[in-house]
């Protein structure tokens, strides 16, 4: 248990004066002085339960008191178990007393959580020291917080209450943590615990970027959840697609996208870091728990850490756009097409581009989209033959595309497009587009006239 003891002169000591306190109560001891004041207050640590009684003696000088007490609890003179009588004057003071003290019955418990900007939570912190103070003037400490966040005290208490008032005061917090050296955590009868709470000192800051035009991404949401499961916090990316976490405590979190922005697919990928500070230093390592159970290191594409920002990149949502050429023709009432004519045909994505992009599609492979300047404004040129196709694939959802042919010249009378424009709209599904010319040509015939003549010659 832990003794506190107060001593109290009937008066105070006064210039010249010079009064001594000791203390002991088995084998520890401890002394105090008491100068310029009527109060001196001390405390025994870890004194054996099974000691019942203390000696205290009072050695020096003192000009103004007329007798010296020991009081507990502190009080006038009839709650007092002991005095030493002195004359008034300056005065040589040498007496010892003793004091039953009981068994100690008053156990004190402070408990140190951690806070999120004010937001107290149940998560222990270990490593905090504390300070027992009683009347201004420290008594015991430091005292340090073990891995459940407590420190447990006992006090002696004659008469079931404290004598004086005790409080305890943070004297150093752990790295990583702010606290407030002047605030008093005060014991008293009608609660045997205490809870302290600081609030972390690391800030980290996410940003949220397109993966193909790096713009930022505004209105993902993401939750970023404490490894104890006591604490966690949902934030959107703003206009600058950044969020700021803030007032952090060291430790491992979970950053989860939960709600992606419009227009983007949603990271299902898990971002598992975790906060270190060393010397002031802030350290944050972690991985990325993929879809498949994997984790790996937060150094790819998709995720980054520099510092104590985390970039995170999203892909946009895609659809794709087929053209298909076709020819049309009337075998019985026109000449045979060059069926391996090929056609010039246009594709015009958002407000295209002044340059087009010539494709050979003689393999028919499907062509990937690339971004014009960050953007979708693009415009393709490729040649068809009938029965030809081509796709488009990995087209932005919103952009607008536009379907032409260049005139293909006589003989072909009708040419159409269906649908000759509109908006991909529907993630990785292909809309189709046809473009059909129809041939006509009149078939030449040859025509041999037979004339019969009938000659009569009379």
């Amino acid at each position: 248990m832990d003794l506190a003891v107060t001593v109290k002169l009937n008066g105070s000591t006064g210039e010249g004066s010079s009064v001594k306190a000791t203390v002991v109560a088995g084998e520890k001891k401890k002394t105090i002085s008491i100068v310029n004041r009527d109060t001196a207050s001390l405390l025994l640590e870890k004194v054996p339960v099974a000691v019942t009684q203390i000696n205290v003696t009072v050695d020096g000088k003192q000009d103004q008191a007329e007798s010296v007490y020991f009081y507990s609890p502190k009080g006038d003179k009839s709650a007092s178990q002991s005095f030493i009588g002195v004359g008034s004057g300056m005065t040589e003071v040498q007496a010892t007393a003793t004091v039953n003290i009981g068994n100690a019955d008053h156990k004190i418990k402070l408990v140190k959580v951690a806070a999120f900007n004010g937001d107290q939570t149940e998560i222990p912190v270990e490593g905090a020291e504390f300070d027992l103070y009683c009347d201004e003037e420290k008594i015991g400490g430091p005292y340090i917080t073990d891995v459940n966040g407590e420190i447990n005290v006992e006090l002696w208490n004659a008469n079931k209450a404290i004598s004086g008032n005790y409080y305890f005061k943070e004297s150093k917090a752990p790295e990583g943590f702010k606290f407030d050296p002047d605030k008093e955590y005060q014991i008293s009868t009608s609660s045997n615990e205490i809870k302290a709470s600081n609030d972390g000192d690391v800030n980290i800051e996410l940003t949220k970027e397109d993966v193909d035009t790096g713009k930022v991404i505004k209105g993902a949401v993401f939750k970023l959840e404490h490894e104890s499961g006591k604490w966690a916090l949902e934030k959107a990316t703003d206009d600058q697609g950044k969020i700021s976490f803030t007032g952090l405590i060291p430790g491992t979190y979970t950053l989860t996208e939960v709600t992606s922005a419009e227009g983007y697919k949603k990271q299902d990928q898990k971002i598992t870091f975790t906060i270190v500070v060393r010397d002031g230093q802030v350290q944050i390592t972690g991985t990325v728990k993929t879809i498949e159970g994997q984790s790996v290191k937060l150094e790819d594409q998709t995720f980054k850490i520099e510092g104590t920002s985390i970039s995170v990149t999203n892909e946009q949502k895609k659809g794709n756009l087929s053209v298909e050429k076709k020819v049309q023709y009337k075998k019985e009432q026109s000449e045979d097409p060059d069926l391996n004519r090929e056609f010039k045909i246009f594709v015009k994505l958002g407000s295209g581009s002044e340059e087009t992009r010539k494709v050979d599609v003689a393999t028919e492979e499907p062509i990937e989209f690339k971004f014009n300047n960050n953007t979708a404004d693009v415009t393709y040129e490729f040649e068809l033959k009938d029965g030809q196709k081509v796709t488009i694939e990995g087209i932005p959802l919103g952009t607008h595309y536009e379907v032409t042919e260049e005139a293909p010249g006589d003989n072909w009378k009708y040419m159409s497009v269906s649908p000759s424009g509109g908006t991909i709209e529907k993630e990785d599904e292909t809309v189709e587009v046809v473009v059909t010319n129809t041939w006509f040509k009149t078939k030449t015939t040859s025509l041999t006239v037979h004339k019969d003549w009938d000659i009569v010659i009379s």
